[in-house]
């Protein structure tokens, strides 16, 4: 294939979009079927047993006799088409006739290699085992062993005569090299991601790009020139499958881009609007067919209808879901349909259970589909492969992060993969695979963590066109002030407000349309810039309302209301809730515009200005909610000073609270700065219709030393970060210059702010963060759902129109920064992240990682790596008893507690790494920490 094709079928792609159906729905199942338990046990038993056996060199068919040679490498499992771990497939065939008659294979097979390594990957993703981990690098190893130069791998098929071991003839074929990149992939994200030691992890990088690059070079026959019955649209599936992977390792945007070019490909070669029961078929491959007694040729039937090749089709497309940029809205929508018609045929043509009788044939799909009769023949008994398994899995942890499919839709999707699933079964080595996806997937839904996971969809997206314009709030409405929403300047005085749905572990962007777009021309985000906030302004009791203060001119002003409904926000209309002629919002008010309940009704609805009019004379204004119009005070405000430089010495530091714990976030917080370092944190208590500034000039803080608001900028916020009930704390994000940052945190106390831990404060950069990139984006919420206490977000400029969401979850003493990869971002291919000019990851901030996957945790190892001491942070409410294994399984301490911090020392252990184990009655954890006795981290 090249590019040249490429573009003449996006040319024709593009026009013939009109010819698929707009939208369609699944088929509910007519009965539901229960989730399967699976162990595995005998799993891992059978894949010891089936590794490394030594090579067949000779049969003996008239005595079944076998001739053995020397062991074949670890890694490497079964012994090809003449393998015992796929006996009872082959258990109806003289396999010592049929090996050695028609030359089958006895070396193993890349497909079987990699379908246990990912059976043993995701076996120790869900509930670890160190003999699943040991296994997945075996099975690397033997990969990249097998590689050949140009990237690919053999497909063992047949051996070069019947007298001959060997198989010097076997071709480098898009089958192996799918499943052998696919398996190379998921194994480097992991590894990857977990900061999990692994000696060929650069050559592994290296195997898998090359592997993908053979794809791009030699791996694709040019499809788009030949009729349709002589290829098969299941190898497409299987290069989209493994190239989507790749791509999340590579960041080679041409993966991706050939990738899409064949989902697209897919979509328009599938029937659809069939009445005869082809719908949602792919009429592809050659014409296979039976030969009767009489010799004639029967049950024709297109090979690519068979339903493992269905299925492998469908995994394909599922895997394109998450490499399609968000933007890209039509083949988001033609590809969510297409996966539905394909869903739909297996739902209302292959379903086929008998129970009970002689006739018992469990629950099966139907095998084929005939050309001829346009029905289905045959079934099943044996739908083993794992693609089917695979796909589902994958289809239903995608539905839940994208909005093409409905909640009843989902039900269907999990139906449908339980039905099938029934068939597996976790003594057969050849259901690894399948049963190790079922698990993984559906535990990582059940626990709301991400898989493999890396935000490739949305396209570029410049983050400053946002700044200053970011809120947080509860705007979908599920009891939690998790999601963040951000006014969005889309260029020539057009706006939207763009939202991101917290899901504890993440956040779903809504797309970059957002919740309410404006007209073209009719909305400048730059209006309101400093000046937006959010509440509950309808009073409806969700903190899911948006407010901004629109200057259309010099002192024509006004404030703007948008309501959210769960799902959009709705525009009160160009004339806003309140306005004035003569009211200078820009130079007067902008980073003095807070939100809160002033008024003390118990609706967070009022706001509050901190108004400069010049020579130090302030004041604090207050414009009271109604529902669905402010009334604004008198102009002397609530408070005011003549000798109080709002703009030059408080700036953006202006915001709300409740800071002496009476029950009411009607408090306000000022940052001044008194020049030289000299700061001191000044609070105004809110007394229903009037601001007292407590303490007077000396405030609640006074900065003992050099502390300057020239390196807090904008990045000041408050938040319940010691999670004691009360919105009373401070938090800073403070610039210590080349790329050395720390988040400060000032707890209020009895009338007094305490800065916790000095200047470490709670948060300590371990590699170069720069608060450049941070900008005016510093954000609080409760991002992980906690139900208490604040978390700290912000937005971190990669440049080249990427960034990332950035995350601190707070311990009630310290703050968790949640990994560089964020909770979502766009992240350019080309993007040189820190100062020696490598890209950042994980590993760079060290480990602190459960194990086994627990990603949703709240309970965390800190410092990890240590020196030696080390605190057990929680949010647990009973008892817990923690115990510390070495690798070896040695208990070496054990205590039991209802207290956090928990502070352990291992100073009297050699350095390594150590299995933390956290029970309660109903619960455990595993974690692990790294000791380091030489690091200077304590």
């Amino acid at each position: 294939m090249n590019f040249k094709t490429i573009a003449l079928l996006l040319v024709w792609i593009t026009t013939s979009v009109e010819l698929r159906s707009q939208t369609i729905s699944l088929t509910p199942m007519s009965q539901t079927f229960q989730r399967q338990i699976f162990d595995y046990s005998d799993l891992i038993s059978k894949s010891t047993q089936f590794k490394a056996l030594p090579r067949i060199l000779e049969i003996d068919p008239i005595q079944e006799n076998i001739t053995y040679g020397s062991a074949l490498p670890d890694g490497a499992w079964g012994r090809g088409y003449f393998s015992e771990m796929t006996i009872n497939v082959y258990n109806d065939v003289d396999r010592y006739n049929s090996w050695y008659n028609d030359s089958w294979s006895s070396l193993p097979l890349v497909r079987h290699n990699s379908e246990i390594i990912r059976g043993h990957l995701h076996a120790y993703m869900n509930e670890g085992g160190a003999i699943n981990l040991d296994y997945v690098m075996q099975g690397l190893n033997y990969l990249l062993e097998i590689q050949q130069n140009q990237g690919g791998f053999l497909l063992y098929n047949k051996r070069d005569s019947p007298s001959s071991p060997d198989n010097n003839g076997a071709k480098v074929d898009p089958y192996p090299t799918s499943h052998a990149l696919r398996t190379m992939s998921e194994c480097y994200l992991y590894l990857k991601e977990r900061n999990i030691p692994y000696a060929n992890m650069v050559h592994l990088k290296e195997a898998i790009t090359k592997s993908a690059d053979w794809f791009l070079s030699t791996g694709l026959p040019d499809y788009y020139n030949l009729s349709p019955t002589l290829y098969n649209s299941n190898n497409k599936g299987f290069a989209i499958w493994a190239l989507a992977e790749a791509y999340k390792v590579t960041n080679n945007s041409a993966h991706r881009e050939v990738a899409q070019i064949i989902t697209q490909s897919l979509i328009e070669d599938q029937t659809i609007n069939s009445e005869n029961g082809e719908d949602g078929l792919w009429l592809t491959g050659k014409i296979d067919y039976d030969i009767n007694a009489n010799g004639d040729t029967v049950n024709q039937r297109y090979h690519d209808t068979h339903i493992q090749y269905h299925m492998l089709i469908i995994r394909g497309l599922v895997e394109a879901i998450p490499i399609i940029k968000y933007d890209d809205v039509d083949t988001h929508n033609r590809l969510i349909d297409c996966l539905k018609h394909a869903i739909n045929h297996i739902i209302r043509h292959r379903l086929y259970y008998v129970i009970g009788g002689s006739n018992s044939t469990g629950y099966n799909l139907r095998k084929y589909f005939l050309d001829t009769a346009k029905k289905p023949l045959g079934i099943s008994y044996h739908f083993g492969e794992s693609a089917g398994y695979e796909g589902l899995a994958m289809l239903l942890y995608h539905s839940k992060y994208h909005d093409g499919f409905t909640d009843e839709e989902r039900r269907t999707i999990e139906n449908l993969l339980n039905y099938i699933s029934q068939n597996l079964d976790d003594a057969e080595l050849r259901h690894f695979s399948g049963i190790a996806y079922y698990k993984s997937y559906l535990h990582a839904l059940d626990n709301d963590y991400r898989i493999l996971h890396k935000h490739w969809s949305v396209g570029t997206y410049n983050v400053n066109l946002i700044d200053n314009r970011i809120v947080t709030g509860d705007f979908d409405n599920d009891g939690y002030r998790d999601d963040i929403a951000a006014i969005y300047d889309l260029g020539f005085q057009t706006s939207s407000i763009q939202v991101w749905k917290s899901e504890n572990s993440h956040s779903r962007f809504q797309g970059k349309l957002g919740w309410w777009t404006s007209g073209s021309g009719e909305y400048d985000a730059n209006k309101v810039t400093g000046r937006v906030v959010s509440g509950d302004f309808d009073n409806d009791g969700y903190h899911d309302d948006i407010a901004a203060m629109y200057e259309l001119g010099p002192g024509d002003t006004k404030i703007d209301v948008w309501l959210s409904n769960g799902d959009s926000f709705e525009y009160q209309g160009m004339n806003g809730w309140w306005s004035n002629s003569s009211y200078y919002a820009t130079s007067l008010v902008d980073g003095r515009f807070e939100s809160g309940d002033f008024d003390n009704d118990g609706y967070h609805d009022d706001l509050a200005v901190m108004y400069d009019y010049g020579q130090g004379n302030a004041r604090i204004h207050v414009f009271k909610g109604y529902q669905n119009y402010f009334v604004k005070d008198n102009n002397n405000g609530w408070w005011s000073n003549s000798s109080y430089y709002a703009t030059s010495l408080v700036d953006n530091r202006f915001k709300s609270g409740d800071f002496d714990n009476d029950g009411y976030h009607d408090d306000l917080t000022v940052m001044y700065d008194y020049g030289s370092g000299n700061t001191r944190v000044h609070i105004f208590k809110g007394l229903q219709n009037y601001f007292v500034k407590d303490n007077g000039n000396d405030g609640w803080w006074v900065s003992s030393s050099f502390y300057s608001t020239d390196f807090i900028d904008n990045r000041f916020v408050t938040g319940d970060f010691d999670k004691d009930g009360f919105h009373d704390d401070l938090g800073v994000m403070y610039d210590y210059e080349l790329g050395n940052t720390k988040i400060h945190v000032f707890k209020g106390q009895d009338g007094a702010f305490v800065k916790d831990n000095g200047n470490n404060g709670w948060w300590v950069n371990q590699s170069y963060y720069s608060t450049d990139n941070v900008g005016d984006r510093v954000i609080v919420g409760d991002f992980n759902k906690s139900g208490s206490g604040s978390d700290i977000g912000c937005y971190y400029d990669y440049h080249n129109d990427s960034f990332r969401l950035h995350i601190w979850k707070s311990f009630k003493t310290m703050l968790s920064f949640q990994g560089l990869n964020g909770f979502w971002g766009v992240e350019d291919e080309e993007v040189i992240i820190n100062s020696a000019g490598a890209r950042l990851n994980s590993t760079e901030i060290g480990t602190n990682n459960v194990f086994p996957i627990s990603e949703s945790s709240n309970i965390k190892v800190y410092p990890n790596p240590t020196s030696g001491d080390f605190q057990i942070l929680h949010d647990i409410t009973e008892p817990i008893t923690v115990k510390i294994f070495s690798l070896e399984g040695v208990e070496l301490y054990q205590k039991e507690t209802d207290s956090t911090p928990l502070f352990v020392s291992l100073r009297d252990m050699p350095d390594g790494l150590y299995i933390i184990k956290i029970s309660t009655n109903s619960q455990q954890q595993f974690l692990r920490v790294l000791l380091n006795k030489s690091s200077k981290i304590h």
